[in-house]
């Protein structure tokens, strides 16, 4: 039963990485569509708006770092231990329970800029 659980979790790690790494894909393809921007000529003000979504993408890409290692240290974790015992496990699934919760918000947070970026183009789009 243990060892199940141990099987989900590494599951649900990898999935959490493969996540992560689609968001991080995404966010280059951003930061690249950001730098054609910036090679125009460009308004003050719409340079204070472009500074801010770099700011975000930067930030996002912290984040993601972040996450990413603390998936490597859980996958460690995990690994660690051959035999698992009730207390190692719920340990483990604390751990699990806490890293899930910043993925989600991270998560959220991709998709609340993806949206902010995109409209942002679609109405730059619109004016030119």
């Amino acid at each position: 039963m243990q060892q199940n659980k141990l099987d989900e979790l590494k599951q649900q790690n990898e999935y959490w990485k493969d996540k992560l790494q689609l968001i991080e894909t995404e966010n280059i393809q951003f930061k690249n569509r950001l730098t054609k921007l910036l090679g125009n000529s460009i308004p003050k003000a719409q340079l204070d708006q472009l500074e801010y979504f770099f700011n975000k993408f930067f930030t996002l890409d912290e984040q993601l770092i972040l996450l990413k290692h603390e998936i490597r240290e859980q996958m460690q974790a995990i690994d660690k231990y051959p035999a698992i015992t009730f207390d190692i496990l719920k340990l483990l699934l604390v751990a699990q329970e806490k890293l899930e919760a910043r993925i989600v918000i991270v998560h959220r947070n991709f998709g609340d800029l993806n949206r902010e970026f995109s409209q942002y183009i679609k109405e730059k789009k619109d004016v030119q």
